[in-house]
C-alpha cells in the first residue's frame, strides 16, 4: 500500500523500470529485420500483409527500414490480433517489440529501443542509410546515383558506356561520400553507453552498402564483382567496434551462403520495378543484423526471409545457394528480402523463491500506483501509448528508388520520454499482462525526439521529481519495515 501511495503522489516516468515487473526470463528470441518498401504502401493492405509476415515468422523483435509511422500502425495491427507489442520509430526506421520498451531515442537514421528480456536488457538500433552513392553498381557497369560534381555523377543510375569501373580507390571515394560509414561509426559510439550499462546491443537495417565479408577474393567473380575485392566501410566500422555480423557468424561461407537480400524477386511486380541494372547481376546482401558479441547473446540460426527468387539481368531467377529460406504464405510486401536471426540468451542467475514472491507483490502494487498517476492523455490501445505521429513518407526519386530522408523526426509508440517531457504534459506508464506469452509490455507517452535535439551519443534519460521521490521513499521505507516485521513473525 505504501508503494501504491508513493506512486500516486509522484507518477513514475516510463524509464523508471524498477517500479514495473520485468518480463519473464527467457533463453531464446528471434529477430526479423526487413525493409518494408515505402511504409508498406506498395501493395494493397500493406500493413496487414506485413503483420502477416511477422506472425508467420514468430519474431519477437522486428527491425524495420523505410518504416516511419508505419511501425506504429504495424504494432496496432498486431495488437488487434492479440499480440501485445510496442514500437519506436524515426521518419525512416523503426523497432516493433513483443518485449517491454523501457527507453528510446533516435539519431543518424537509427531508431533506438531498449528492451527488457527479464534477465537481460538489449538495446536495438534499427536504421536505413543513404541510398545514393551506391558504389557497388560501378563494378557492374552502372552509375550509383552519385550527385554532381563528384566523379561518375554523369552516369546517374544508367549504364556506363565504357563498361564496369573496377578502380577500388575510386569506388571507395564515392562510397565514403555517402556518409553511411560515419553514421554507423557514430551509432557504434553512442551504443557504448548501453554496453557500459551491461546491455547487449543489436545494430541492423538496410545499409544500402554490401559487406566486406562478401566482396572477398573467393567471391571476386561472383554476382558481377568483376574481380573487385572491397573493404566496404560500414561493415568494417561495426567489426572494428566489436560487432558480429549475425548471418556470417552462422553461415561463414560467402560462396555457399551469399545471403542475397537485394533485389527480391517479388513476382507481383515487373522486373523493371525491382531492378536497376537490366544487363547486370546486381545481387547483394545489403540488409544486416549485427550483435555486440558479448557473453549474453549468441546467434544460433539465420535464415533469409522472403521469396527464393531474385532478379538477375532483368529476369526472375531462383537462388541455387545453400541459404535457408523462410518464405511466408502472405503476399510479399517488399523489394528486399529480410533476415530472421535466432539468439540464445545467457541470463543472470535466477532469483530465489522469496525474491520472486516479493518482486511479484511489489510489481503489482507499483503498477496500481502508476495507473493512479496516469495523465489524461492515456487513451491508447493495449501495448501502445499516446504519442506524436510522424506523417512523412520516404520520398522517391524519378526512377522510384527509395530516397532516405531519415533522421528528421520520430514517431514513438513506446519508450522513455526525454527529460523535459514531464513539464510538457506529464509522463504515462502502464503495465499490460501478456497472456500466453513470456513478456509484459509497458507503454509510455513520448514527446517527439528529433535528431537535432538527440544527436548520436545524446541518449535521453528521464528524471524523477525530487519532491515526489522523497515522499515516495518515506512511504516505501514504511512498507519495507512492515514487510520485514511480517517476515519476522512468520
Amino acid at each position: 500500500m505504501a508503494l501504491a501511495l508513493g506512486n500516486a503522489v509522484s507518477p513514475l516516468p516510463a524509464s523508471a523500470a524498477a517500479a514495473q515487473p520485468p518480463s519473464a526470463t527467457i533463453d531464446e528470441f528471434t529477430v526479423l529485420q526487413l525493409n518494408i518498401w515505402h511504409q508498406g504502401t506498395q501493395i494493397p493492405e500493406g500493413i496487414e500483409r506485413i503483420a502477416d509476415v511477422i506472425e508467420e515468422t514468430g519474431a519477437d523483435v522486428i527491425m524495420l527500414s523505410e518504416a516511419g509511422s508505419a511501425a506504429k500502425s504495424i504494432s496496432r495491427e498486431l495488437n488487434s490480433r492479440g499480440l501485445e507489442t510496442s514500437s519506436k520509430s524515426t521518419l525512416d526506421a523503426g523497432v516493433v517489440s513483443r518485449f517491454p520498451i523501457t527507453e528510446s531515442s533516435a539519431a543518424d537514421g537509427f531508431a533506438r529501443a531498449v528492451l527488457d528480456l527479464g534477465g537481460q536488457e538489449v538495446a536495438v538500433y534499427s536504421g536505413h542509410l543513404e541510398y545514393r552513392y551506391y558504389a557497388n553498381y560501378l563494378p557492374r557497369g552502372y552509375g550509383g546515383g552519385t550527385p554532381p560534381p563528384l566523379p561518375t555523377s554523369e552516369y546517374g543510375w544508367d549504364e556506363i558506356p565504357s563498361g564496369p569501373i573496377t578502380d577500388t580507390d575510386l569506388i571507395s571515394e564515392i562510397n565514403r561520400e555517402s556518409g553511411r560509414s560515419e553514421a554507423v561509426a557514430r551509432t557504434v559510439e553512442a551504443a557504448e553507453e548501453d554496453r557500459g550499462q551491461g546491455r547487449s546491443v543489436l545494430i541492423g537495417g538496410d545499409f544500402n552498402e554490401p559487406s566486406h565479408l562478401d566482396w572477398t577474393e573467393r567471391a571476386e567473380d561472383q554476382h558481377d564483382h568483376h574481380g573487385v575485392v572491397m573493404p566496404w566501410d560500414s561493415t568494417m566500422e561495426l567489426e572494428k567496434g566489436g560487432y558480429l555480423d549475425a548471418y556470417r557468424h552462422v553461415h561463414p561461407d560467402e560462396i555457399t551462403h551469399p545471403g542475397v537480400t537485394w533485389p527480391a524477386g517479388n513476382t507481383a511486380f515487373s522486373t523493371s520495378e525491382l531492378s536497376w541494372t537490366p544487363k547486370a547481376d546486381e545481387r547483394d546482401r545489403i540488409d544486416f543484423v549485427f550483435d555486440s558479441a558479448d557473453d549474453a547473446l549468441e546467434a544460433t540460426a539465420a535464415k533469409i526471409v522472403g521469396p527464393r527468387t531474385s532478379v538477375v539481368r532483368d529476369e526472375f531467377v531462383d537462388e541455387d545457394s545453400q541459404d535457408e529460406f523462410f518464405t511466408p504464405r502472405a503476399a510479399w510486401p517488399s523489394d528486399h528480402k529480410g533476415n530472421l536471426i535466432t539468439y540464445s540468451v545467457e541470463n543472470d542467475e535466477d532469483p530465489t523463491a522469496d525474491d520472486e514472491a516479493d518482486s511479484s507483490a511489489e510489481g503489482s502494487e507499483g503498477a496500481e500506483g502508476a495507473e493512479a498517476g496516469t495523465d489524461s492523455a492515456g487513451d491508447s490501445e493495449p501495448g501502445e501509448a499516446a504519442d506524436s505521429d510522424a506523417d512523412a513518407v520516404s520520398g522517391t526519386d524519378a526512377g522510384g528508388r527509395d530516397s532516405d530522408e531519415a533522421g528528421t523526426g520520430t514517431s514513438d509508440d513506446a519508450g522513455a520520454a526525454s527529460s523535459g517531457d514531464e513539464g510538457a504534459g506529464g509522463s504515462e506508464a502502464a503495465a499490460a499482462a501478456d497472456a500466453g506469452s513470456s513478456s509484459a509490455v509497458r507503454a509510455s507517452a513520448d514527446a517527439d525526439d528529433s535528431e537535432a535535439s538527440h544527436p548520436a551519443g545524446d541518449l535521453p534519460r528521464t528524471g524523477i521529481g525530487l519532491t515526489g521521490l522523497g515522499g515516495g521513499a518515506v512511504l516505501i521505507g514504511l512498507g519495507a519495515l512492515a514487510v520485514a516485521i511480517s517476515r519476522h513473525r512468520r
